[in-house]
C-alpha cells in the first residue's frame, strides 16, 4: 500500500496548500479592497477639507474687500454728502443729499450687520450711552431687562433704534441741562422697549429738539413702533420706544 498512499497523502498536501493559497489571496484581496476604500475615504475627506479651507479663504477675502468698499463709501461718498448737506442746507440739494447720506449709511449697516441679536444691541446701546453721556459729565443709570436676549432684530429695526437712541441723547446733551439720565431696556415677549428719562428742565425746554424729536418718530413709525414724550417725575422728560419685534419684516422692507 505504501506505493499508493504517498502519492494520495501528497496529493491531499497539494490540496491543502491550494486551499490556503485561495483563501490568503482572499484576504488579501478583501484588505486591498478595504485599504483602497479607506484610501478613498482619506482623499474625500481630504478634499473637502481643502474645499472648505479655499471657501473660507474665498470669504475672508471678500469680507476685508467688501470692508474696504465700505469704508471707502463712508470716508469718501459720506463726507462729500455731509459737506453738501452744510452747503447746501434748506434746499432741494440738501435734502436730497440727506436723503442719499442717509440711505448709504443704512446699506452699509445691512450689509455689515444682517440681524443684531438683542444681547449685542444692548451692549451697544449702553457703551453708546455712556460715553456720549459721560463725556458731557451726565451720570448714566442703564438696566436691560431681556427675557430672552438671543432673539435677533431685523436690519432696519437694529439700524433705526440706534439712530433714534442717538437722537434722543443728541436732546438731552443740547437742550436738557441734564446731571442724570436713567435708561432702561425690557423686553416681553416680543415687545421690546427702551425708556429713556432724565432730570433736565423739562418738555418745555427740551421741546426745542426739533428735526431731531420729529425724525425719532418717523423712524420709529417705519418700523411700526411708537415712541412717546412725558414729564418725568419731579423734573426732567421720559421717553419710552415700544416695537413690536415681529415688525422687523416690515421695516426690512421699508428700508
Amino acid at each position: 500500500l505504501m506505493p499508493l498512499a504517498i502519492p494520495l497523502l501528497l496529493g491531499v498536501l497539494f490540496v491543502h496548500l491550494v486551499e490556503r493559497f485561495l483563501r490568503a489571496l482572499d484576504e488579501a484581496e478583501t484588505l486591498n479592497r478595504e485599504l483602497e476604500a479607506r484610501v478613498a475615504a482619506r482623499g474625500r475627506e481630504l478634499a473637502d477639507s481643502f474645499e472648505v479651507q479655499r471657501e473660507l479663504e474665498v470669504e475672508k477675502g471678500a469680507a476685508m474687500a467688501r470692508e474696504h468698499i465700505y469704508r471707502d463709501l463712508h470716508d469718501d461718498v459720506g463726507s462729500k454728502l455731509v459737506n453738501i448737506i452744510h452747503s447746501a442746507e434748506g434746499n432741494d440739494a440738501g435734502d436730497l443729499a440727506r436723503s442719499a447720506l442717509e440711505s448709504l449709511r443704512i446699506a452699509i449697516y445691512r450689509a455689515k450687520y444682517p440681524e443684531l441679536d438683542l444681547a449685542r444691541f444692548r451692549r451697544d446701546l449702553e457703551e453708546e450711552l455712556s460715553v456720549r453721556l459721560g463725556s458731557a459729565g451726565i451720570d448714566l443709570s442703564f438696566s436691560a431687562e431681556l427675557d430672552d436676549d438671543s432673539l435677533a432684530l431685523a436690519p432696519a429695526e437694529g439700524y433705526h433704534l440706534t439712530r433714534v437712541a442717538r437722537e434722543l441723547v443728541s436732546n438731552i446733551l443740547h437742550h436738557s441741562h441734564a446731571t442724570e439720565v436713567s435708561a432702561t431696556l425690557r423686553q416681553s415677549g416680543h415687545v421690546l422697549v427702551l425708556e429713556i428719562t432724565d432730570n433736565g428742565v423739562g418738555l418745555a425746554g427740551e421741546g426745542n429738539g426739533g428735526n431731531g424729536m420729529r425724525n425719532a418718530e418717523d423712524r420709529m413709525a417705519e418700523l411700526g413702533g411708537s415712541i412717546h414724550w412725558r414729564a418725568a417725575t419731579g423734573s426732567g422728560t421720559g421717553v419710552s420706544l415700544h416695537l413690536s419685534l415681529q415688525a422687523g419684516e416690515r421695516g426690512a422692507e421699508a428700508v
